[in-house]
């Protein structure tokens, strides 16, 4: 019989070795909390079991990937979790095995966010009482059963991990930021309580087929970044009503079909950007922004900063890059 490989969030190279395409970078803050970024492709469906051995309170935030786990406690079945894009989960898995199927042929992206419970309860005090009873009592020194609690990735919370992902500070002054961060993405997943938006993962079902439609529509309008077809025309090429296609945007991609073209944009526009091809100004213009103001004030909601302050600091952390970045004003 397999034994179940051992997973400590604070140390994963158990688990690297036994699934060797797994990218997973630690970034520890203050106060024991701790960001991971998961990064892993497998060409063929695989199943591990894993044993947590250090067991913290986990908000999770899955970009890309799906995957199902069956939690038992001995030989006794606790608990079952599904995962797809734009999935966002709390979960709390002591003393249980995990068995992972993770989906062949797809990238699997993700950030947890780990902290010790009793944080959360001294962080809410009396509000405690507004979030869901699992998570209540873990937070405020209880015993609990496993739990995981599915909601979205709402476009706030997957903006917030791509700042994370592209912080362009370093050191102490890193530490901070990400704990900012951090703090930001917990906050929006516990406000889906307060709303009542805590469990969304049952407002849409998508068959088999609705979803590849869906990713049709999403190849569709991408290769018309530059010049996209209407809602009404994307739904008509799709085979589905504009409602429904913009439901499953949602189910599947945390965000319209309008909103993850605007994520696309810009992120091919950073990437551009940090290739030193053009500069703010021809890059704002290049991928169709109506002039650079209106290219700054996108890039600074969606990374944190404006594009002259990232390439800076970029360019402070590779000093032997070869750049061809031109300054102008247009970011001052």
């Amino acid at each position: 019989m397999t034994q179940p490989i051992s997973f400590n969030p604070f140390n994963d190279e158990a688990i690297r070795q036994n699934l060797h395409s797994l990218k997973a970078r630690h970034i520890d803050t203050f106060n024991g909390i701790l960001l991971t970024q998961v990064d892993f492709f497998s060409p063929q469906n695989q199943a591990p079991k894993v044993r947590v051995t250090n067991p913290l309170l986990e908000f999770s935030f899955h970009l890309t990937g799906r995957a199902k786990g069956y939690l038992r406690d001995g030989r006794s079945k606790v608990g079952e979790v599904s995962v797809v894009p734009a999935t966002s989960l709390v979960s709390y898995n002591p003393d249980v095995v995990c068995q992972i199927e993770v989906q062949g042929g797809e990238h699997f992206r993700a950030l947890n966010v780990y902290l010790p419970p009793d944080l959360l309860g001294q962080l809410l005090g009396e509000e405690l009482n507004a979030l869901p009873a699992p998570l209540q009592r873990i937070a405020s020194g209880g015993r609990s059963m496993p739990f995981n609690i599915a909601g979205r990735v709402d476009p706030t919370m997957k903006m917030i991990v791509d700042q994370i992902t592209n912080c362009p500070f370093t050191g102490a002054v890193k530490r901070v930021y990400l704990q900012g961060k951090a703090m930001e993405l917990i906050a929006c997943r516990l406000a889906h309580f307060r709303s009542g938006a805590g469990a969304e993962d049952g407002a849409c079902k998508l068959t088999a087929r609705q979803v590849r439609m869906v990713q049709e529509a999403k190849e569709r309008l991408l290769e018309r970044f530059d010049d996209p077809p209407s809602l009404a025309s994307l739904a008509r090429q799709a085979g589905m009503n504009p409602g429904k296609l913009t439901e499953g945007f949602r189910r599947l991609y945390g965000v319209t079909a309008y909103g993850l073209l605007r994520q696309e944009r810009i992120a091919r526009a950073r990437e551009a950007l940090e290739g030193g091809q053009m500069n703010i100004t021809e890059t704002a213009h290049f991928f169709g922004y109506s002039d650079a103001s209106h290219f700054i004030r996108e890039f600074a909601r969606h990374y944190g900063t404006t594009p002259g302050v990232f390439l800076k600091a970029r360019n402070r952390l590779s000093p032997h890059r070869a750049t061809a970045l031109k300054a102008d004003d247009a970011d001052q």
